[in-house]
């Protein structure tokens, strides 16, 4: 059973960022709907609409208009996920994507914390075979990018627990999808990696995109048990602060190779983040939450999520599994 959910809303002076859309309630709304506007026939006459607008243009300049805008959709400009299902089409890549658009819904930190930037830490991933070894923390770069897809596809897209339940896992074609996600990602200029001193070799990565949502957080398996996870994400939120200053480390499409070359840049938000949020989609990532200090504000059991006829429950092999989304307050 579906639930249609009541909408908020915020009322803000317009501004550079909200006037296309409130010519777009102009044109319309009011333009099509009015009463005046209808007696007039102005509702038929693209070009007398076009003109009106003009006015409306003039009338902004005395900075004294407002706009109602939606909180949960407070720019006219779609998210990069919602981009990435426009381009990409397998079930199994979509149903990861959904899981996380869901969970992240159930809580507005925009609004909890009146804030209009935050961090999201999403994915966490170690591989295998290093344990025992020295690492150097460092900025992705393009020399570091193609280890960085290594641990995403060998480690987060195997075992990483909505990887699993959404059998992305099984699905190379998906894989190799949500690698374009990590490119975009990388264009931010906040990703980090961790680099094993002997080899050179990436073993684990944290990323974030442009709203600074920490999107890919992994640890190839070779190199789990060395508190990659954790250093990664404290030192993601030092990162977060030091934002004010621009990009830590800038990425461009050149760097991502030519497999990526087809992407459209853009540009990297200059909003610094005031929280960090993240999901936590298994006991290891929860257990480095609880260290942060993260704070736990919606708990969703994995048995809600569906695909292909199964749970992500199911398919962990574990009804009592569930993901935690959290938050904490940055300095």
């Amino acid at each position: 059973m579906k639930h249609q959910m009541r909408r908020k809303y915020r009322i803000e002076s317009l501004s550079a960022a909200t006037f296309p859309g409130a010519l777009k309630v102009i044109r319309e709304a009011f333009f099509q709907d009015e009463a005046v506007c209808i007696g007039t026939e102005i509702h038929k006459d693209p070009e007398a609409i076009e003109e009106l607008l003009e006015l409306c243009a003039s009338a902004a300049l005395d900075g004294v208009s407002l706009v109602a805008v939606a909180v949960a959709s407070d720019s006219t400009e779609k998210t990069f996920l919602d981009l990435f299902e426009e381009r990409n089409t397998r079930p199994s890549c979509l149903s990861l994507v959904h899981f996380i658009k869901d969970v992240e819904g159930r809580c507005n930190f925009f609004e909890k914390y009146h804030a209009d930037c935050c961090l999201d830490i999403t994915w966490l991933a170690v591989l295998r075979e290093h344990r025992g070894r020295k690492y150097r923390i460092e900025s992705l770069s393009a020399a570091t990018f193609p280890g960085a897809l290594r641990v995403i596809r060998e480690a987060f897209c195997q075992d990483e627990a909505v990887s699993i339940g959404s059998e992305v896992n099984k699905d190379p074609a998906a894989i190799e999808e949500l690698l374009e996600l990590c490119a975009d990602a990388a264009l931010d200029g906040v990703s980090l990696v961790a680099v094993a001193v002997d080899s050179g070799d990436v073993v684990a990565v944290y990323q974030a995109e442009c709203s600074l949502e920490i999107m890919f957080l992994a640890t190839l398996r070779e190199h789990r048990g060395h508190n990659l996870g954790t250093i990664l994400c404290k030192l993601s939120i030092d990162l977060a602060k030091k934002l004010k200053e621009g990009p830590v480390a800038n990425m461009s499409l050149t760097d991502l190779g030519p497999k990526f070359s087809h992407m459209k840049p853009r540009e990297v938000t200059k909003i610094v983040p005031k929280i960090c949020q993240a999901i936590w989609t298994g006991e290891a990532t929860q257990k480095i939450g609880r260290k942060l200090g993260f704070k736990v504000e919606v708990k969703a059991m994995m048995s809600e999520f569906i695909y292909n006829g199964k749970t992500y429950a199911d398919r962990l092999g574990d009804q009592s599994s569930f993901s935690e989304l959290a938050s904490i307050v940055l300095d």
